[in-house]
């Protein structure tokens, strides 16, 4: 990943993008899985950068600290929400949701 600031998944994080490519594998192939999630790992890529990109949105409504960034895909919107907190030095993924989801019912207390 580029940039200054480390990136960390939290588990339920890890978990997310398992089950992504566990769907997105059963539904249109392992090369399309696998270029999805290249995409949303180029979108985790932009928040290594010393500030979140302009399209990052705080998200206090949803919890205190938390932002969000939709993801891109080739230039276009893909599907997917990357729910994270930050620090001068971090970023914290917190969970990687669709956009169909209720993001606030998603989101617990970080679990490593």
């Amino acid at each position: 990943m580029r940039g200054n600031r480390s990136v960390s998944l939290a588990t339920a994080a890890q978990t997310d993008l398992d089950n992504i490519a566990a769907w997105t594998t059963g539904n249109f192939g392992p090369t399309q899985a696998e270029t999805y999630i290249e995409a949303i790992l180029d979108t985790i890529a932009e928040l290594t950068a010393p500030t979140s990109p302009p399209r990052s949105v705080a998200r206090d409504e949803i919890a205190k600290g938390v932002r969000t960034l939709h993801m891109r895909k080739r230039g276009r919107r893909g599907r997917h929400f990357i729910l994270y907190s930050e620090t001068a030095d971090e970023v914290r993924i917190q969970r990687v949701l669709h956009d169909s989801m209720e993001l606030s019912r998603h989101l617990a207390a970080d679990d490593g």
